[in-house]
């Protein structure tokens, strides 16, 4: 078996034909054809039922499918790790949430390249369990994220983790919006008002969720959005309330942060893997993240 097969393996499946697949990957139909008929004979197994032209996967080729993905993915990697020492390209690889994006990453990169310039640092921002996923998936070499006692998962042991501070949330609005002059505010006090929310695959929408349920209430929720700046321009411009880091305040002076009646507390971590194939970076990037003024 080799990852060749298991490559045009993956592509037919992907693709649902051997034409298809054949197109995608330059390569000729025999050769893809070849190399399935390789592997149905090596583990005697079939792995496509053909009925015309079409093809399904029979249970034993789900089961390869799904190792091969992996396999292939980490063999990407690998060969992406031994590039960049081939070629002398020291990079990290680091996901972070948009929120916590705007709070780290300007302090973070400036500091980090003006003492390590040799060293790239590639940044992907998405929401906690999709950057987990591929933090898990060997995409990413480390990872800033939340935990707090809404999260759907805690994380897992086996990682290092570097502890890098406690935040808490707060309602947001506009000025002139019926809530701003008070003091604190509750899931009753917000009612049936419009809100504005990161998509489900964010902890945030946990939270969201869970404290207004706690509350007996249920959120209005009529808008979700991967992007801090369109939350923010849908609070100012639409009537809406959202609920961002009491930290962020000073980057977003034209909203009005009011404390929740409630306990908002996560703690923000930085993770990485304590088998990864990473170079010398790592400890550069601690010692950049442990001078970060977050308040």
């Amino acid at each position: 078996m080799t990852l060749l097969q298991l490559k045009y393996f993956q592509t037919v499946c992907s693709l649902g034909s051997v034409t298809k697949a054949s197109s995608a990957l330059c390569v000729s139909q025999p050769a893809i054809s070849t190399a399935i008929k390789e592997l149905e004979k090596k583990f005697s197994i079939q792995l496509f039922s053909r009925i015309g032209k079409n093809m399904k996967l029979t249970k034993e080729g789900k089961v390869l499918l799904e190792l091969c993905n992996d396999l292939l993915k980490r063999a990407d990697n690998a060969s992406q790790v031994i590039l960049d020492m081939a070629h002398k390209r020291n990079r990290i690889r680091l996901g972070i949430t948009p929120m916590l994006c705007l709070l780290i990453m300007p302090q973070l990169y400036r500091s980090f390249t003006s003492r390590y310039p040799d060293i790239a640092l590639e940044a992907t921002e998405d929401g906690r369990y999709p950057l987990f996923e591929k933090f898990e998936n060997d995409e990413l070499d480390a990872v800033i994220m939340s935990e707090g006692k809404n999260n759907l998962f805690s994380i897992k042991t086996g990682y290092h983790r570097l502890p890098i501070a406690n935040l808490h949330f707060s309602c947001c609005m506009a000025p002139d919006h019926r809530l701003a002059d008070q003091s604190s505010v509750t899931p009753e006090d917000i009612g049936d008002d419009p809100i504005v929310t990161f998509p489900s695959s964010y902890q945030y929408w946990i939270f969201v969720n869970r404290m207004f349920d706690e509350a007996g209430v249920m959120p209005n929720i009529v808008f979700c959005s991967e992007q801090l700046s369109t939350i923010h321009e849908m609070v100012t411009t639409c009537g809406m309330v959202t609920f961002l880091y009491t930290e962020l305040q000073p980057h977003l002076p034209d909203l009005r942060f009011i404390p929740l009646d409630t306990d908002t507390s996560v703690d923000i971590y930085l993770l990485w893997r304590n088998d990864s194939f990473v170079f010398s970076g790592i400890p550069k990037l601690v010692s950049c993240i442990k001078n970060i003024q977050l308040g």
